[in-house]
């Protein structure tokens, strides 16, 4: 299983868990990003996730506008 599939694992289970904890869902997949790493694979996936969303900002990454291909993109 490689980072991206693990993330998606961890997120999915977070949403899917309540979508209203939102500061359990921050802090585990923070910690999981700050450890392994930024799944920008998984950007798109999330884009209506203001958590998450808010998490991949944070680290430099944004998803472009749709109109755009809506992909992610590194910021820094």
């Amino acid at each position: 299983m490689n980072t991206s599939n693990t993330f998606e694992a961890i997120a999915d289970s977070l949403v899917a868990f309540d979508d209203n904890r939102s500061k359990t869902k921050r802090a585990v997949l923070a910690a999981w990003m700050d450890h392994e790493g930024v799944p920008m694979m998984s950007a798109e996936r999330y884009r209506h996730d203001p958590v998450i969303r808010a998490l991949f900002a944070e680290r430099g990454v944004t998803l472009l506008d749709p109109e755009d291909g809506g992909t992610a993109e590194v910021t820094r």
